[in-house]
């Protein structure tokens, strides 16, 4: 039987202001470079043109596209800015609009990538190699729906499949293919898994009897703690970095979303992207500490924000935006995601801490 621990009595509860909040300007700090995949679907009919989910070291941008068909297609987007079609063998879009035929999860920084597709028979997971060879996988005993999340640095997969009983579980998949199950006690209605560092620290989050959220760590020995927020309504992790922060966001008593950084010696800070806060979500934590993710304030939203290790904060927005979701950083602090122009269209994007050349964002 794994321990499992309650990290509550070890918090250190810091919350901190938003310091030096400010909205950027284009081209004062970083520059946001928008892109579609040639030939994808974009017209008021159908709006999801490409959407950009998950960004590695070389600047490689993962996500998918609609054809022409409006139906769904991963990529690959190379540093260069070469486009690579992610569809393993046999998948198959079902027809329709909005049919998926793969949808990438994630990529490391080796440019391995995973996720799933569809084929005849349903939905299948897969590895995608950096040399373009696939594996194809399922949990043994899953029902249906092997839902990969993120890939380690040594190819190990984490993700969710849904069990005999129809409730989400947790999965580890090493690269040699040996399975773990990650079951929470108390995670009586689903466990899923959302992060893994390069030391085989994962982060996940459970729902309890009343369906409640709560988020935990599993060290590599097995050994699970939870993530204990005092006073919250409900905590979901995103993101972990090779030195063990981690990021996400819990629910206060009037339902208001705050950031939060949990480190490895159990200090614990709360931030808020802007005022009046409504909603803070960091998605993802660079090895420098640097934090990635969406805001929304009570009177208006704020679109993307950026966390400098010193807790300053920049609200950015592609130009002529509606909405901006932000979906990932890498250790440059090059950050990737989508979002709404004016007419709804949704648009891939890669915002760059500073000024660049054409050539050096491989546009």
């Amino acid at each position: 039987m794994k321990k499992y621990n309650t990290l509550l009595s070890s918090l250190v509860l810091v919350v901190s202001a938003i310091s030096c909040a400010r909205a950027e300007a284009n081209g004062s700090a970083g520059q946001i470079i928008s892109f579609d995949v040639p030939g994808s679907a974009c017209q008021p009919a159908f709006f999801v043109c490409t959407q950009a989910f998950a960004i590695n070291a070389s600047g490689a941008v993962l996500g998918w596209y609609a054809d022409s068909g409006r139906a769904m297609h991963g990529f690959l987007r190379g540093g260069d800015g070469s486009f690579v079609g992610i569809d393993p063998p046999g998948a198959t879009c079902g027809g329709g609009i909005f049919s998926v035929c793969s949808r990438p999860a994630a990529i490391n920084d080796a440019g391995a990538i995973t996720g799933f597709y569809n084929n005849a028979n349903g939905p299948h997971a897969y590895i995608r190699a950096a040399d373009g060879g696939y594996t194809t996988f399922e949990f043994p005993g899953a029902i249906c729906c092997t839902n990969p999340s993120a890939i380690a640095s040594d190819g190990t997969v984490i993700g969710y499949y849904i069990d005999a009983n129809s409730i989400a579980q947790g999965f580890i998949r090493t690269k040699d293919g040996k399975y773990t199950t990650v079951d929470v006690p108390t995670g009586v209605n689903g466990t899923t898994l959302s992060a893994i560092n390069p030391q085989g620290t994962i982060i996940g989050f459970y729902y309890d009897e009343n369906n409640n959220t709560h988020s935990f760590v599993r060290y590599r020995d097995g050994n699970i703690v939870e993530i204990a927020v005092p006073r919250s309504q409900g905590t979901y992790v995103a993101a972990i970095n090779p030195a063990g922060d981690i990021v996400g966001s819990y629910a206060d008593i009037n339902l208001i979303y705050h950031g939060f950084i949990l480190r490895p010696n159990g200090s614990f800070v709360s931030f808020d992207a802007a005022s009046p806060p409504f909603d803070t979500e960091p998605v993802g934590i660079n090895p420098a500490g640097v934090i990635a993710g969406n805001c929304q304030r009570i009177d208006q939203p704020c679109g993307g924000f950026v966390r400098a290790q010193n807790g300053s904060t920049t609200l950015f927005n592609p130009p002529n935006t509606i909405v901006t979701v932000v979906s990932g950083i890498n250790a440059a602090g090059v950050i990737a995601g989508w979002y709404d122009d004016v007419g709804y269209l949704q648009h891939a994007f890669i915002r760059f801490p500073r000024p660049v050349q054409t050539a050096e964002a491989g546009n």
